[in-house]
């Protein structure tokens, strides 16, 4: 990065602004630490580490890792501290280098804030939504570093803790800054807008992710249009949102449309099939390499916000061209069996565009086979939301259904009741589920699969790809 990155004096004081105690005599190394990280397996020599608690472990357990691998310096939770267990294990100048404040993770959410605050000059950029965020992010960069500097987050590091991780990457070459912020509890949106402060914000969609967590569509709308308060000037939203007018109302900035006739530049397109979409866009022929009529929506909102920026056309088409899809994103894998992985997470909206898509294929080198696994945190409406994914399999009447997951029940039924499937599995165990997808499947076959993050679907991807 063109700026040092923080020495651990600039730590210390920034730190006492939030009233946090400090200990040791690490404002005795002036020099400067070279990044920063929370999982000491990313550590690099002169690197910050954040000793961060999360569900499973405390941070605190990896300090003498991240030493081992050449930390510059850590930050940890003094309430979290177990002394016994590994404090006094360390050598005097480790012990120099741990700062002890009342909330590590406050401390990397401040620090993160005052990074980003050092270049006013970047066009800061956030996309929020139910789903579809990730791979938005990851056209409007790629179109935008077309036109100049850009940075993003890494992967989809976009909550309270990948955020402010993510911000450190941001130098002063940076023209724009493209960032995914995910929330999946009440209030999380105003802690990261608090740390990013976007101007320019899109709102992918809003449907029943973490609903379970938030109570009602109505709460989820309110909660990520959170990301159109604060310094926001503009938001752009998809044309056929039933939520654009309530958000608009709520928060009282301009908000853009963004779809197939909202879109500028947009004058048709057609599916090419596993290859994406061909989109002609201001007279050229645009290839979009993402499957999905949703992904097609995605490249809509990067092109009407990269209009907006004044990106010329060559920049817009070259960068459209160049993004791929990430893992677990509705990524095409050719093989004996063609295989849809769209298994990094689930909800109804994401379910029901996917098996749209599947049903417009026509699929007729083999049969299709659709692998699921369950939707989470959808609370009181887990029933409901399964029973509803089952009538639309049935609709799309595969050769083959396998089911993971005990909420998956509820779509069995459904499918038993409503068609004559050949094949139809439910099964609790990922293990045995993968025995029947081997004996079903055969060469030429088409599989998706899918579910969400928690059931790890990628193991069943690799089931597929052992069929010669």
């Amino acid at each position: 990065m063109s700026k040092p990155f923080y020495t651990p004096d600039e730590i210390l004081t920034l730190t006492r602004g939030l009233r946090m105690s400090t200990q040791g005599t690490v404002r005795r190394m002036h020099q400067s630490l070279t990044g920063a990280c929370a999982d000491s397996r990313e550590v690099k020599p002169g690197f910050l580490f954040f000793a961060l608690d999360g569900e499973r472990t405390r941070g605190c357990r990896y300090i003498r890792e991240a030493f081992r691998r050449g930390a510059g310096a850590v930050v940890a939770s003094r309430k979290t501290l177990d002394r016994e267990h590994w404090y006094r294990e360390l050598n005097r100048e480790q012990r120099s280098r741990v700062i002890l404040v009342e909330d590590a993770l406050g401390a990397l959410q401040l620090l993160g804030k005052h990074w980003v605050s050092r270049f006013p000059s970047m066009k800061r950029i956030a996309v929020t939504g139910s789903c579809g965020k990730t791979t938005t992010k990851e056209l409007i960069a790629s179109i935008l570093s077309e036109a100049g500097a850009t940075v993003k987050n890494p992967g989809n590091r976009n909550s309270t803790i990948g955020l402010p991780l993510s911000l450190f990457s941001v130098n002063d070459e940076h023209e724009f800054g493209v960032f995914e912020m995910g929330i999946n509890h009440i209030g999380e949106m105003d802690q990261l807008v608090d740390i990013y402060a976007p101007e320019i914000s899109l709102i992918t969609n809003i449907g029943t992710a973490h609903i379970g967590n938030f109570g009602s569509s109505e709460r989820i709308a309110y909660e990520k249009s959170k990301v159109l308060t604060g310094s926001a000037r503009l938001g752009y939203i998809y044309e056929n949102s039933r939520w654009k007018s309530y958000i608009g109302t709520i928060r009282g900035i301009p908000l853009q449309d963004y779809g197939e006739t909202k879109t500028p530049g947009i004058e048709r397109y057609h599916s090419r099939g596993l290859s994406g979409w061909a989109v002609s866009y201001r007279g050229e022929q645009v290839h979009l390499p993402l499957v999905g009529y949703h992904n097609l929506v995605n490249a809509y909102g990067a092109i009407a916000l990269a209009e907006d920026l004044g990106v010329p056309r060559d920049s817009v088409k070259r960068g459209i061209e160049n993004v791929k899809a990430l893992f677990g994103r509705g990524r095409v894998i050719e093989g004996p069996v063609t295989i849809i992985e769209d298994c990094y997470n689930a909800n109804a909206e994401s379910m029901h565009s996917m098996l749209r898509y599947l049903s417009s294929l026509k699929w007729s080198r083999g049969q299709v086979a659709l692998i699921l696994g369950s939707m989470k945190e959808l609370g009181e409406r887990t029933l409901a939301m399964h029973r509803l994914l089952g009538r639309w399999i049935a609709k799309l009447n595969p050769a083959g259904v396998f089911l993971l997951g005990s909420e998956m029940e509820a779509a069995y039924r459904e499918v038993k009741n409503r068609c004559s499937t050949s094949t139809l599995v439910l099964s609790e165990d990922c293990d045995e589920l993968q025995i029947q997808i081997r004996a079903f499947v055969k060469r030429g076959d088409l599989a998706l699969v899918k579910g969400s993050r928690t059931m790890e679907m990628e193991r069943l991807t690799a089931a597929l790809q052992q069929v010669g």
